[in-house]
């Protein structure tokens, strides 16, 4: 009786020294090798977190305590998945990077990091926190160049419109529309995302331009003509009629 009476304190105090060892992995690891009672050892053994003392007591533990080896084998196997998801975390934050100074960001690229990414399950971190600043400026990006591509597409609609009216409008007119526009696109053209732009949208709309500013300047010649020719036979008129007033 006294000798059970012993160990029952004595696996009392090991398990009252096993719960006050949280944060003190190493006397931790120290205890589980040397306790004598397995509850203690297990209760230890939930304070390792460093890679190398869950290494040190699994190797001792394996073949003595299963339920010890078997936490310290779960252990490192989750810190295994967990630098792995890091390390992929920090390889998509790097893509993120590169694709942010591409003057060429297209929609695609965004869009299967943001799935690889997703996929990660990133941890939380550094990595985390600065792939979210990144991502935030790549979707900002992304919103100038479909502003700017809608802008060319309008500005295009805006130069037919005023191609199909310059027989109706006075020709002053229709070249101060066309170079009023002419700007605004070039103003366009010269944006920090104007690169990654559909390749036909700049080229259509300046042969366009070319062909408008043509025909308004055939319109314009006609003018200039029709223009001298009133101008002469309103001199041939006057002419005539001071001939008459003459006679």
């Amino acid at each position: 009786a006294e000798i059970k009476s012993r160990q029952k304190h004595a696996r009392q105090a090991a398990l009252t020294q096993a719960g006050a060892l949280e944060g003190q992995e190493a006397a931790a690891a120290e205890f589980i090798l040397q306790c004598g009672f397995a509850d203690a050892r297990l209760i230890a053994a939930a304070f390792i977190h460093s890679h190398a003392l869950q290494e040190q007591v699994y190797s001792t533990m394996r073949n003595t305590d299963r339920r010890v080896a078997r936490l310290m084998q779960g252990k490192i196997e989750t810190g295994r998945q967990l630098a792995k998801r890091e390390q992929r975390a920090q390889q998509c934050l790097e893509q993120a990077r590169r694709l942010l100074i591409d003057a060429q960001l297209m929609p695609n690229q965004v869009a299967d990091l943001d799935r690889d990414w997703s996929a990660i399950d990133a941890p939380e971190g550094p990595a985390r926190q600065a792939f979210a600043v990144v991502r935030v400026t790549l979707h900002e990006r992304l919103a100038c160049q479909a502003q700017l591509q809608r802008a060319l597409i309008d500005a295009l609609a805006e130069l037919r419109k005023i191609a199909n009216a310059l027989d109706d409008a006075l020709p002053d007119a229709g070249a101060s529309a066309l170079d009023q526009l002419a700007l605004t696109v070039e103003q366009h053209a010269a944006a920090a995302e104007a690169a990654a732009l559909p390749k036909h949208l700049l080229p259509a709309f300046r042969q366009e331009l070319d062909t408008a500013r043509q025909n308004l300047a055939v319109q314009q010649q006609r003018q200039r003509l029709l223009s001298a020719r009133a101008t002469a036979l309103s001199e041939w008129e006057a002419a005539l009629a001071a001939l008459a007033a003459l006679a």
